[in-house]
């Protein structure tokens, strides 16, 4: 993998526009199955704790040459670090086959299984040759493919407003009461951003980024309210909940008067935009835990793994704990750890 420098700005955007795909494939059906009806509420009330996750990132990896396998190695030491290591690795590995996965599924409704899951493959080894010519070539696409889906996404939700039935989006009681729980599910269906930490060792550290950093973040949860509203807006919480595609069937409902009469092959195409993101994230962040002696051989592994496992059904499950306990508990222990070991190594010279 060529040792390209990468911009926070370009880490930053392939990683917002990656998650733009468990945005559509995953976090419908977790927000309205808990939270029904306000289940659009929920990226607005995950964006507390996810601008201080984005604050504790930035202060864990703000010395230039810092990344996550250097931090685990230094707060866990030598033996656990390693063999922490290797469970994010295990996890990154199994995202990757979760969403490959379900970006199959979602090609499938329209192009059929078969042309489906050909597609998701061929985005994949596309992210895969990206990944093994350098970090420089996955990130300019990200930067390329984030406007073409931000405008997609706001012309999707701008189409949306006609077909929309407003009191669906008016939240009841028992529906609020249960938001802080969907806004974990959230936490945990965005958490394999943290892979983009794995990156920052190549990442060019500029004034101001920690500002930008939170900015993007209220961006991402923007367009995530957008899309859950639109969503919810037309078919409901419950039929949300339910239903394994609610994108497609939303868009299916669009059409642009005189122009297009269907979009939803459209949309679903534009969609392998944040799928090749997402694959390429997550195969470079598993690469680059693996370390330099088999950071070009993991992510062909990983791949050929994902492939293999991904109609297995304990998949999400796995994920979605692993979210959690990897990408929100074990970060707060590390960064407590080391905050605690600079202390005492402050007090030690003081003395």
């Amino acid at each position: 993998m060529m040792q390209d420098k990468i911009s926070p700005r370009q880490l930053t955007v392939l990683t917002v526009t990656a998650l733009l795909a468990p945005g559509v494939d995953l976090l419908p059906r977790l927000a309205a199955g808990v939270s029904g009806g306000a289940g659009w509420l929920i990226p607005l009330v995950s964006l507390p704790a996810l601008l201080l996750w984005t604050l504790l990132l930035t202060s864990l990896f703000k010395q230039e040459g810092s990344c996550l396998g250097k931090k685990l190695l230094q707060g866990f030491g030598p033996i656990s670090g390693r063999g922490i290591t290797l469970l994010y690795i295990i996890w990154g590995t199994l995202a990757l086959s979760a969403q490959l996965g379900r970006s199959s599924m979602r090609l499938g409704v329209v192009y059929g299984p078969g042309a489906g899951g050909t597609l998701a493959l061929l985005v994949l080894l596309l992210a895969l040759w990206s990944v093994r010519k350098g970090m420089g070539t996955l990130c300019r696409s990200g930067e390329l493919f984030w406007l073409a889906m931000g405008i997609t996404v706001l012309a999707v939700a701008a189409l949306s407003i006609p077909q929309m039935k407003w009191e669906r989006l008016l939240p009841k009681w028992e529906e609020i009461i249960n938001l802080p729980k969907g806004a974990a599910l959230c936490l945990g269906a965005l958490s394999p951003a943290l892979f983009a930490a794995a990156l920052t060792e190549k990442s060019t550290r500029t004034r101001g980024s920690r500002g930008k950093f939170l900015g993007w973040t209220a961006a991402l949860c923007g367009l995530l309210t957008l899309l859950l509203g639109g969503m919810i807006g037309q078919l409901g919480g419950r039929l949300t909940a339910k239903l394994a595609h609610p994108f497609f069937i939303m868009v299916q409902g669009l059409s642009l008067q005189g122009a297009i009469a269907r979009l939803e092959a459209l949309a679903l195409a534009l969609w392998l935009m944040a799928d090749y993101c997402c694959f390429g994230l997550l195969l470079a962040g598993v690469g680059k835990l693996a370390g330099k002696k088999r950071e070009r051989r993991v992510p062909v592994e990983a791949a050929l793994l994902a492939l293999l496992i991904q109609k297995w059904t304990s998949l999400e499950e796995l994920v979605e704990l692993g979210g959690v306990l990897l990408g929100w508990v074990l970060p707060v222990l590390l960064w407590l750890r080391i905050q605690w070991m600079e202390r005492r190594t402050s007090c030690g010279e003081r003395g």
